[in-house]
């Protein structure tokens, strides 16, 4: 999976901090008590595979990647582009998608319509993804009372899990 916010400086404070909790909760997870060291030649024969890329040189399979900006700069076309490019496998500028990569494209403020206006450019011009499942939209407006819990709450990544399965088990593919 690649983990994708976006986010104008005037709310960034709450949005990293927001991130950073939840790395350091995987990470307290997965973290041993005392630090693991290995020579060299250990290393080397652990068996660590080359990271895939999503988007060549841009994306990473299972990268956590935070795009933020003042408003009204791009930010969310910018990410409306990547997402385009990796539910059909297209690239994107320059950069390359090997092949298309499922989506669930969670936005919790923009208004309705205008992600019904920003997609058409892309739907005219590359048609939609071949399979409708590898593009899913969750926005706030379509939800009970038009809100999305706190995705830091047990809740709110409750939710967000079963969304990502639902579109595993659409899909076939993380």
């Amino acid at each position: 999976f690649l983990y994708l916010a976006i986010s104008s400086y005037h709310e960034n404070f709450s949005i990293i901090n927001l991130w950073n909790d939840l790395i350091e909760k995987k990470e307290e997870a997965k973290a041993p008590r005392d630090l693991t060291s290995y020579s060299l030649r250990e290393y080397m024969n652990l068996g660590i595979t080359p990271s895939r890329f999503m988007l060549d040189r841009l994306f990473k399979e299972h990268s956590i990647d935070f795009i933020s900006g003042p408003k009204g700069q791009g930010k969310t076309e910018f990410v409306l582009g990547v997402t385009n490019a990796l539910a059909r496998g297209l690239s994107f500028l320059t950069y390359s998608c090997p092949e298309p990569v499922p989506v669930v494209y969670i936005d919790g403020e923009m208004d309705p319509y205008d992600l019904v206006e920003r997609s058409k450019i892309y739907i005219e011009r590359f048609g939609y993804p071949k399979d409708d499942n590898y593009f899913r939209i969750v926005n706030y407006a379509q939800q009970f009372k038009e809100t999305i819990p706190d995705i830091k709450s047990p809740e709110g990544q409750e939710k967000i899990t079963r969304q990502l399965e639902l579109t595993y088990k659409l899909t076939n593919k993380k």
